[in-house]
């Protein structure tokens, strides 16, 4: 709870056909693109969030949210906010209408940086948000934000944090309340300490956390 209430919106740089802009692309840097897809039907929100990947930490620099797009439109946007970001690396949620919009970066639009969890299986690019997925990604994304190793700026996203609660063994939206631009953060959290991304970079999430938490404890007992 102090976590959250910690977090601190910032304001746009660039506000643009639903795009929230809060940083420009930096020449040499790494960005990750997270995509939740939605029907479209003005219920809940299609989104995707960019985050800046550094040594020590990451940082949210680009969101879209809009309950009204269709799956269809939905891979032009992503595609171009993609390659805007230093041709960003795209993790696509393929649930439901989320098949559509990968198959079309993927396919019609080659982009060839999307993510694809199985090369063999029908459906695999992109990542099924399976119980198990979603468990680690939620663990990782608490220690992130307590150990302030992930800064949230856009203000529609940490309204969300505030409201995402647990239910059962898992987490959603309160009732009343949204929660697409954290699965974005959950996404994220979950792809960063993949086998996947420790490819693309030489970094290991566990390691980095863990190290901090064993200086924590060292403080505590000095």
């Amino acid at each position: 709870g102090d976590t959250i209430l910690n977090l601190k919106a910032e304001n746009p740089i660039e506000f643009k056909n639903d795009i929230s802009y809060y940083e420009q692309p930096k020449e040499g840097c790494l960005y990750v693109m997270t995509v939740d897809v939605s029907k479209g039907r003005g219920q809940d929100y299609s989104t995707f969030s960019v985050f800046k990947v550094e040594k020590d930490k990451f940082k949210q620099v680009c969101t879209f949210r809009d309950n009204m797009i269709s799956p269809l439109v939905f891979p032009d946007i992503i595609v171009r906010v993609a390659r805007l970001y230093n041709e960003a690396i795209v993790v696509i949620e393929n649930n439901d209408a989320g098949v559509i919009v990968c198959n079309a970066v993927y396919y019609d639009y080659e982009y060839e940086n999307t993510f694809v969890q199985s090369a063999v299986k029908a459906g695999g690019i992109g990542v099924t948000m399976s119980k198990k997925i979603k468990r680690i990604g939620c663990s990782n994304l608490k220690d992130l934000l307590e150990q302030k190793k992930l800064d949230i700026v856009d203000a529609e996203t940490i309204f969300e944090i505030a409201t995402f609660e647990s239910k059962g063994s898992s987490y959603e939206a309160a009732i009343g309340s949204h929660d697409d631009l954290v699965m974005n953060l959950v996404m994220f959290s979950w792809f960063v300490s993949s086998d996947a991304f420790s490819n693309v970079l030489d970094m290991d999430l566990k390691a980095m956390l863990y190290e901090d938490r064993v200086r924590e404890i060292e403080d505590e007992l000095i």
